[in-house]
């Protein structure tokens, strides 16, 4: 919700958050101590944790379905967190609104920013806020369960009101009143790495580190450029902040970063850092996985016939020359590996030979095939009798190894996935962000 404070003009505007989650393994938010010292929770008694230790709000916040933050380059200028609420099983949406799978990683937060005409826009990212409020609710899907109210969320929202020029007559027990922000003071901040003039390489990852500082607040935010300002994205920290970056591709490039304060003031960025950024050399055979690489499960009671496969990317144009996947003594058969486009469209497929008994296989196409840096592609093989390798819990986060990158589950949907169907059946199911340990033999165009 937002009030203008631009002599009565209405301000609507999308958060940027997203709805994915419609079943949740918790239900409290989290805030930090960091989180907790910012203009929001003042007189909450979060400002006085200790550094690096969070608190949590009363139950049922969150419960049943609320909304991410994505970062995703489409958030309203200025948007930062005040809260972080991390949920390891939650009910993730797969797709564009139709496909929901338990085991996805979800993050909720509590959002804010001003608006061009002045106004805040706060995002409770749940239509449960209000039940931190009072304790008269309609009962939740698991049963009827009396709700407390918690103090610090009452004292958060006389906050935010009065930071949108709105004053209760009276106040609740137990609650103080607040006043107005008068803090009109942009914060500023420099790009320390890399310097004005730089050079870098294509393909390889860099580390993007800076300061921000503020007068009259708290810095609540950073925002970081990798184009010259035409889109935005989160920076980690805020005092001391930093934002990773691979460029994809050879060229000039200029870095800029914005500050945003807990008032909601937005700095004006400067001309930031220009880089030259060179091609990297061309590289041959690379894979996503090393050879010394082993499962945790080399091979997994399941007998059925399945296709195992991973989504991945490459951040240069180039070509896959082959299939790789894990084998265990017991995934016996006749192999068969292939590589999709994301909607399925087979594009190359090669029949294992010559195999050992366990230990990492390959079987190379006939003819190469072209990909395209940064668009996702589906590598996977046939196991006949089953007992495939495989790692639970693997793709929680990207796995990059150079140019080749398997994604998060979660970033295109799940990963890895399968199929139980017939042969040459398009894998897309997923489960518990699990690794069958399937490779590409990745050949990268010269720049």
């Amino acid at each position: 919700f937002s009030t203008p404070s631009d002599g009565g003009r209405p301000e609507n505007a999308l958060i940027g958050q997203l709805f994915t989650v419609d079943a949740s393994s918790i239900s409290r938010m989290s805030v930090s101590a960091e989180d907790g010292k910012l203009r929001l929770w003042r007189d909450t008694g979060l400002a006085s944790l200790s550094a690096g230790t969070s608190a949590t709000l009363t139950a049922n916040l969150l419960s049943y379905e609320w909304d991410e933050d994505i970062d995703n380059g489409y958030r309203p200028a200025g948007t930062f967190r005040l809260s972080s609420t991390v949920d390891p099983n939650a009910y993730y949406i797969q797709d564009y609104g139709s496909t929901y799978a338990w085991g996805g990683t979800a993050t909720h937060s509590l959002t804010l920013y001003r608006a061009g005409s002045g106004a805040l826009v706060f995002g409770a990212g749940t239509p449960r806020w209000s039940w931190g409020l009072d304790a008269t609710h309609d009962a939740d899907q698991a049963g009827t369960s009396p709700y407390s109210v918690d103090n610090r969320i009452r004292q958060a929202t006389v906050n935010l009101f009065a930071d949108m020029g709105v004053r209760p007559g009276t106040l609740q027990s137990g609650l103080i009143g607040a006043t107005q922000s008068t803090d009109t003071a942009k914060p500023t901040s420099a790009i320390m790495v890399p310097t004005n003039g730089g050079t870098l390489t294509a393909g390889q990852a860099y580390t993007i580190k800076g300061t921000a500082t503020d007068v009259g607040g708290r810095v609540a935010g950073v925002e970081v450029s990798v184009n010259g300002g035409q889109i935005w994205r989160m920076a980690s920290g805020r005092s001391n902040w930093t934002y990773n970056w691979t460029p994809a591709t050879a060229g000039s490039f200029t870095i800029k970063v914005r500050a945003v304060d807990d008032s909601g003031n937005l700095e004006i960025p400067g001309t930031g850092n220009t880089v030259t950024v060179g091609g990297p050399p061309p590289v041959n055979g690379s894979t996503i996985f090393s050879a010394s690489a082993v499962p945790a499960t080399v091979s997994d009671p399941d007998s059925a016939s399945v296709e195992l496969g991973v989504k991945f990317q490459s951040s240069q144009n180039g070509y896959i020359t082959g299939i790789r996947f894990y084998k265990g003594p017991q995934n016996t058969g006749t192999h068969t590996g292939s590589l999709w486009t994301s909607t399925g469209i087979r594009l190359a497929t090669v029949t294992f030979t010559n195999e050992t008994a366990s230990g990492w296989q390959q079987a190379n196409f006939s003819t190469p095939v072209a990909i395209t840096a940064g668009t996702t592609y589906v590598a996977s093989y046939r196991a006949p009798n089953g007992h495939y390798s495989a790692n639970t819990n693997h793709f929680t986060t990207d796995v990059v190894s150079g140019l080749l990158r398997a994604l998060a589950d979660g970033a295109a949907g799940g990963n890895g996935v399968y199929s139980y169907g017939a042969a040459g059946t398009f894998p897309t199911s997923s489960w518990n962000k699990s690794n069958y340990w399937v490779d590409v033999v990745f050949n990268a165009l010269a720049a």
